[in-house]
Protein backbone atom coordinates (compact mmCIF):
# COMPACT_ATOMS: atom_id res chain seq x y z
CA UNK A 1 0.00 0.00 0.00
CA UNK A 2 1.37 3.58 -0.91
CA UNK A 3 1.90 5.92 1.88
CA UNK A 4 1.09 9.36 0.91
CA UNK A 5 2.54 12.62 2.10
CA UNK A 6 0.18 14.47 3.92
CA UNK A 7 0.03 18.13 2.31
CA UNK A 8 -0.27 20.84 4.83
CA UNK A 9 -2.26 24.00 3.22
CA UNK A 10 -2.55 27.04 4.76
CA UNK A 11 -5.40 28.14 6.22
CA UNK A 12 -8.21 30.14 3.76
CA UNK A 13 -8.51 33.62 4.47
CA UNK A 14 -11.46 35.22 5.73
CA UNK A 15 -12.53 37.21 2.88
CA UNK A 16 -16.19 37.51 1.31
CA UNK A 17 -18.15 34.14 1.89
CA UNK A 18 -15.65 32.89 3.74
CA UNK A 19 -16.70 35.53 6.66
CA UNK A 20 -18.43 33.37 8.91
CA UNK A 21 -20.18 35.67 11.63
CA UNK A 22 -23.32 36.77 10.86
CA UNK A 23 -22.94 40.57 11.87
CA UNK A 24 -19.43 42.31 11.02
CA UNK A 25 -18.07 46.53 11.62
CA UNK A 26 -17.02 47.61 8.26
CA UNK A 27 -14.65 50.09 6.98
CA UNK A 28 -14.63 51.23 3.68
CA UNK A 29 -11.51 51.26 1.92
CA UNK A 30 -10.60 54.88 2.32
CA UNK A 31 -10.65 54.29 6.20
CA UNK A 32 -14.19 55.97 7.06
CA UNK A 33 -15.84 53.79 9.21
CA UNK A 34 -19.61 52.49 7.68
CA UNK A 35 -20.75 50.70 11.06
CA UNK A 36 -21.98 47.44 11.83
CA UNK A 37 -24.12 45.30 9.21
CA UNK A 38 -25.01 41.99 8.57
CA UNK A 39 -22.10 40.09 6.74
CA UNK A 40 -24.27 40.04 3.12
CA UNK A 41 -24.82 43.67 2.61
CA UNK A 42 -21.12 44.15 3.31
CA UNK A 43 -20.19 41.95 0.67
CA UNK A 44 -23.01 43.48 -1.43
CA UNK A 45 -21.53 46.59 -0.79
CA UNK A 46 -17.93 45.57 -1.62
CA UNK A 47 -18.90 43.76 -4.54
CA UNK A 48 -20.20 47.01 -5.70
CA UNK A 49 -16.98 48.80 -5.79
CA UNK A 50 -15.38 45.56 -7.47
CA UNK A 51 -13.51 44.63 -4.18
CA UNK A 52 -13.55 41.94 -1.34
CA UNK A 53 -14.71 42.36 1.86
CA UNK A 54 -11.38 41.00 4.19
CA UNK A 55 -11.81 40.44 8.01
CA UNK A 56 -8.70 42.10 9.39
CA UNK A 57 -9.55 41.44 13.30
CA UNK A 58 -12.11 38.99 15.03
CA UNK A 59 -11.49 39.16 18.69
CA UNK A 60 -14.12 41.94 18.97
CA UNK A 61 -17.54 41.11 19.51
CA UNK A 62 -18.23 41.91 16.06
CA UNK A 63 -15.65 41.33 13.59
CA UNK A 64 -13.63 43.95 11.92
CA UNK A 65 -13.83 44.10 8.12
CA UNK A 66 -12.50 46.34 5.38
CA UNK A 67 -13.21 46.76 1.78
CA UNK A 68 -10.45 46.50 -0.46
CA UNK A 69 -8.44 44.33 -3.21
CA UNK A 70 -7.68 41.51 -1.81
CA UNK A 71 -5.14 40.63 -4.75
CA UNK A 72 -3.31 43.95 -4.23
CA UNK A 73 -2.76 43.46 -0.68
CA UNK A 74 -1.57 40.44 -0.61
CA UNK A 75 0.84 41.21 -3.57
CA UNK A 76 1.79 44.44 -0.97
CA UNK A 77 2.82 42.03 1.86
CA UNK A 78 4.54 40.12 0.13
CA UNK A 79 6.63 42.98 -1.26
CA UNK A 80 6.97 44.11 2.21
CA UNK A 81 8.25 40.90 3.37
CA UNK A 82 10.68 40.39 0.78
CA UNK A 83 11.91 43.78 1.45
CA UNK A 84 12.31 43.04 5.04
CA UNK A 85 14.20 40.33 3.84
CA UNK A 86 16.35 41.81 1.97
CA UNK A 87 17.81 44.39 4.89
CA UNK A 88 18.40 41.45 7.42
CA UNK A 89 21.71 40.66 8.06
CA UNK A 90 22.57 37.36 8.90
CA UNK A 91 26.02 36.62 10.92
CA UNK A 92 27.17 33.05 10.20
CA UNK A 93 29.26 32.25 13.10
CA UNK A 94 32.49 29.61 12.30
CA UNK A 95 33.86 27.41 15.21
CA UNK A 96 37.92 26.50 15.94
CA UNK A 97 38.68 24.06 18.39
CA UNK A 98 41.87 24.12 20.76
CA UNK A 99 43.38 21.98 23.01
CA UNK A 100 45.56 22.96 26.24
CA UNK A 101 48.41 21.37 24.87
CA UNK A 102 48.48 22.61 21.38
CA UNK A 103 51.53 22.19 19.25
CA UNK A 104 52.73 25.83 17.84
CA UNK A 105 52.45 24.70 14.25
CA UNK A 106 48.74 23.64 15.13
CA UNK A 107 47.94 26.99 16.65
CA UNK A 108 49.33 29.19 14.04
CA UNK A 109 47.00 27.09 11.75
CA UNK A 110 43.59 27.40 13.63
CA UNK A 111 44.60 31.30 14.30
CA UNK A 112 45.40 32.09 10.59
CA UNK A 113 42.05 29.99 10.08
CA UNK A 114 39.79 32.63 12.66
CA UNK A 115 42.23 35.65 11.44
CA UNK A 116 40.40 34.60 8.11
CA UNK A 117 37.05 34.13 9.03
CA UNK A 118 36.94 37.65 10.80
CA UNK A 119 38.49 39.23 7.87
CA UNK A 120 35.34 37.67 6.08
CA UNK A 121 32.83 38.98 8.32
CA UNK A 122 31.95 36.08 10.44
CA UNK A 123 31.94 35.58 13.95
CA UNK A 124 34.28 32.59 15.34
CA UNK A 125 32.95 30.62 18.26
CA UNK A 126 36.73 29.25 19.97
CA UNK A 127 36.61 25.93 22.12
CA UNK A 128 38.87 24.77 24.58
CA UNK A 129 38.37 21.32 25.40
CA UNK A 130 39.91 20.17 28.73
CA UNK A 131 40.78 16.29 28.58
CA UNK A 132 40.74 14.49 32.71
CA UNK A 133 43.12 16.61 34.74
CA UNK A 134 43.36 19.16 32.72
CA UNK A 135 40.26 20.72 34.31
CA UNK A 136 42.31 22.16 37.40
CA UNK A 137 44.51 24.35 34.69
CA UNK A 138 41.73 26.74 33.71
CA UNK A 139 44.56 29.45 34.15
CA UNK A 140 46.73 28.54 31.46
CA UNK A 141 43.24 27.95 29.16
CA UNK A 142 42.58 31.88 29.95
CA UNK A 143 46.33 32.48 28.73
CA UNK A 144 45.49 30.99 25.82
CA UNK A 145 42.60 32.67 25.29
CA UNK A 146 44.24 36.15 25.51
CA UNK A 147 46.84 34.71 23.56
CA UNK A 148 44.60 34.08 20.67
CA UNK A 149 43.01 37.86 21.13
CA UNK A 150 46.52 39.31 21.15
CA UNK A 151 47.18 37.43 17.56
CA UNK A 152 43.84 38.57 15.81
CA UNK A 153 43.09 41.72 17.69
CA UNK A 154 44.02 43.70 14.41
CA UNK A 155 40.26 42.35 12.47
CA UNK A 156 38.42 40.78 15.62
CA UNK A 157 37.84 41.57 19.31
CA UNK A 158 36.06 39.78 21.93
CA UNK A 159 32.55 39.57 22.48
CA UNK A 160 31.15 39.00 25.74
CA UNK A 161 32.74 36.65 28.30
CA UNK A 162 34.98 33.79 28.21
CA UNK A 163 32.43 30.93 29.30
CA UNK A 164 33.11 27.65 31.25
CA UNK A 165 30.36 24.84 30.39
CA UNK A 166 31.23 21.42 31.28
CA UNK A 167 34.90 20.81 30.53
CA UNK A 168 34.54 23.32 27.49
CA UNK A 169 36.03 26.90 27.76
CA UNK A 170 34.56 29.40 25.21
CA UNK A 171 35.24 32.73 23.60
CA UNK A 172 33.24 34.28 20.69
CA UNK A 173 35.23 36.36 18.64
CA UNK A 174 33.71 39.27 16.18
CA UNK A 175 34.54 40.86 13.45
CA UNK A 176 35.88 45.07 14.07
CA UNK A 177 33.08 47.46 13.72
CA UNK A 178 33.96 49.38 10.20
CA UNK A 179 33.94 52.84 11.72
Amino acid sequence: MKQYKKVRREPRPNINEFIKAPTVEVIDQTGKMLGKMSTSQAIAIARDQDLDLFMVADKNPYPLCKILDYSKHKYMQSKRSREAKKHHHIIEVKGVKFRLNIGQHDYDTKVKNCYKFLQAGKKVKVDLFFRGREITHQNLGSELFDRIKADVAEVGEADGKISLNGKNLSMILAPLRKK
